[in-house]
C-alpha cells in the first residue's frame, strides 16, 4: 500500500459521538465478570495490516490505549459482556474510525479507507453557482491535486482520490472566492456559500517610441464586455471589472496599432500599463516627379513619428539605394515611367517617377593624333659652302665641251 509521506494527522477522540459511529453488532455471549483477551485488527481498504495506530477503548468507566504491533493487533483485557467503545487513529489517514463493540469474545475489525471523494456544492444568494472553478491542492506537497467546475446544479464531485487534507478553492467570474481546508476521507461533502463583487482597474497607455514614454490621450480601453472607457490628457483610465476573472484587455486609437491582451484580474484593485505604438507608414516625397532622362532625382522618407528614416530601401528597375542618416535617397531617372519600391522591415510603399525624353549621348572627346615628321633627304655634308650646286654647273660644262669636241674630229 502507498501511503502518503510524512503526513501528520492529529485527530480528536471523544465518547460523546456516539450517535455518529457504526455500531457492529458481534455474536452475543454470555454475560460473565470473567476477564479475557479482546483482539482489535486495524487495517486498510486492501486488506493489509497496519502498525502504529492508536487504538483507545473504554468500558464500564474504564479507560485504556494501546498501539498496534507490526501485525495490526492490540489485545486489551476486558471482562467479558462488557460493551467497548473504540476509537482508532493513524498518522497516515486523515481520519478517525469509531466503533461500538457489544460482544468481546471475536476480534474486532477497523478498517480505514486509503481513498474518497470530494462533493462541493456552491451557491449565492440561495441559488446554485453553475461553472464555478473548483481547485483542489495538496499544501504539503505544493501541488495541484485536481481542477474542475460545477455543472448546471452547482456541483462538484471528483474523481477519486487519495484520502488526505486538502486546499479546496471554489471561485467564480463576478464573485468573491472561498478557500476551505477539508479532510477527504471517504465520501467528503463541502457547500461554499458566494457574494458578487467587482475591483478597480487602473489602466494606463503610453507610447513607448520616446526615450521617455509618453502618455497617449483618448485611447478606447475596454475590458472585453465588461466595462470600457477613453483615456485621459494623463494617458490613464479606470474601469470596473468582475472579480476573478479572466479576459481581454483591448487598447485602439485611430493611427495606432491595436492591442490585445489576457489578464487577469483577483480580489484587490490592479494597475497596469499598455504601450502602444502607431501605425508603421512611410511619408516620401520626391525633389521632382518628372525630370529629363538620365537626370538624378532625391528622394525623402520620413516615419510615423515624422522623423528621417534611416537604411530604407529604395528600388528602382532591380537597382537598390538606401536611405542616409537624413533620410534621403538620390538615383538617376531612365526614360519612361517607373514604379519606385521604398520599403523597411515593418511596411513599404511605392510611388511614381517618369524620364522625359532620350538621354543625350554623351561624346568622349579622344586625342587627335599628331602626325609624324616627315624624314628629310640625307644631305651630304662637305667641307665649304655651296658645294652641291658648283658640281652640278662643272659637270653641265664638262658635257658640253666633250660634245664640241667631237663634232671637231669628225671635220
Amino acid at each position: 500500500m502507498t501511503r502518503s509521506p510524512g503526513r501528520t494527522v492529529v485527530f480528536v477522540v471523544t465518547a460523546l459521538l456516539v450517535s455518529s459511529v457504526v455500531a457492529v453488532p458481534l455474536l452475543a455471549a454470555p454475560a460473565s465478570a470473567q476477564s479475557g483477551g479482546f483482539t482489535v485488527v486495524v487495517t486498510d481498504d486492501t486488506g493489509e495490516r497496519l502498525a502504529d495506530a492508536t487504538v483507545n477503548a473504554s468500558w464500564g468507566g474504564e479507560r485504556d490505549s494501546k498501539t498496534t504491533t507490526s501485525n495490526g493487533t492490540v489485545v486489551f483485557d476486558v471482562p467479558r459482556g462488557e460493551t467497548v467503545f473504540l476509537t482508532v487513529t493513524h498518522p497516515d489517514f486523515a481520519s478517525d474510525e469509531q466503533r461500538v463493540v457489544s460482544d468481546t469474545g471475536d476480534p474486532a475489525r477497523i478498517e480505514f479507507r486509503t481513498t474518497g471523494t470530494l462533493v462541493v456544492t456552491a451557491s449565492a444568494g440561495g441559488e446554485r453557482l453553475a461553472n464555478a472553478r473548483v481547485t483542489l491542492t495538496d499544501e504539503e506537497a505544493n501541488e495541484t491535486i485536481l481542477e474542475g467546475r460545477t455543472g448546471d446544479d452547482g456541483r462538484f464531485t471528483s474523481e477519486t482520490i487519495p484520502q488526505g487534507v486538502y486546499n479546496v478553492t471554489v471561485s467564480r467570474t463576478g464573485y468573491f472566492a472561498v478557500e476551505e481546508r477539508v479532510a477527504v476521507y471517504g465520501r467528503t461533502t463541502v457547500d461554499t456559500q458566494h457574494q458578487r463583487g467587482s475591483i478597480e482597474l487602473r489602466v494606463r497607455v503610453v507610447d513607448p517610441y520616446f526615450s521617455s514614454p509618453e502618455p497617449v490621450a483618448e485611447a478606447n480601453v475596454r475590458y472585453d464586455a465588461y466595462d470600457g472607457d477613453t483615456t485621459t490628457g494623463n494617458g490613464v483610465v479606470r474601469l470596473l471589472a468582475p472579480l476573478n476573472s479572466r479576459d481581454s484587455l483591448i487598447v485602439e486609437k485611430e493611427g495606432y496599432q491595436t492591442i490585445e491582451r489576457t489578464i487577469s484580474v483577483g480580489e484587490s484593485p490592479r494597475d497596469l500599463t499598455v504601450t502602444l505604438s502607431r501605425t508603421p507608414t512611410l511619408d516620401t516625397s520626391l525633389s521632382a516627379t518628372s525630370v529629363e532622362a538620365g537626370e538624378s532625382v532625391t528622394l525623402t522618407v520620413r516615419n510615423a513619428y515624422d522623423d528621417p528614416v534611416t537604411g530604407a530601401t529604395v528600388s528602382l528597375d532591380g537597382e537598390e539605394v538606401a536611405t542616409t542618416d537624413n533620410g534621403t535617397a538620390e538615383f538617376a531617372v531612365p526614360p519612361g515611367e517607373h514604379e519606385v519600391v521604398v520599403a523597411t522591415d515593418e511596411t513599404e510603399t511605392t510611388l511614381s517617377v517618369t524620364g522625359e525624353g532620350t538621354p543625350t549621348a554623351t561624346v568622349r572627346s579622344e586625342p587627335t593624333p599628331t602626325p609624324s615628321a616627315t624624314p628629310e633627304a640625307p644631305t651630304t655634308e662637305t667641307t665649304g659652302p655651296g658645294f652641291g650646286v658648283l658640281a652640278a654647273v662643272v659637270g653641265l660644262l664638262g658635257l658640253i665641251l666633250l660634245a664640241v669636241g667631237g663634232r671637231h674630229r669628225s671635220r
